[in-house]
């Protein structure tokens, strides 16, 4: 969560190890990464999935006008030739201090000696 006040924001970060908040307030500019996984589809509410029974649509390629050839298994054929897991290096956090000029070389020459910039 953010909230912008005048020249200030205010963030709410949930530390998931912990299971608390943390807030955060700067001057903006300010530079606020997000990390993955926090765009989640919500679950959806049994209410809402016993009354989207009642609207269940079917449809055939023929009422659509498709065609044969470009739908289903003929239509989309997958070939895997190889499959390769990603390897992630360990976790950091780290809060840069000041203003946001100081705040933002500081982010900076620290992604470049990590090798990311």
């Amino acid at each position: 969560d953010a909230e912008i006040n005048g020249k200030k924001i205010r963030v709410r970060r949930f530390l998931e190890d912990e299971g608390v908040d943390e807030f955060y307030e700067m001057e903006l500019p300010a530079l606020i990464t997000v990390a993955k996984g926090t765009q989640m589809p919500r679950e959806i509410s049994l209410l809402r999935k016993l009354n989207a029974r009642d609207y269940i649509i079917q449809a055939t390629n023929k009422e659509l006008g498709l065609n044969p050839e470009c739908t289903g298994l003929k239509g989309s054929p997958t070939f895997v030739a190889t499959q390769t897991s990603a390897t992630f290096p360990p976790r950091k956090r780290k809060v840069f201090r000041g203003d946001a000029r100081e705040a933002a070389k500081a982010l900076v020459e620290e992604l470049k000696k990590e090798g990311l910039l």
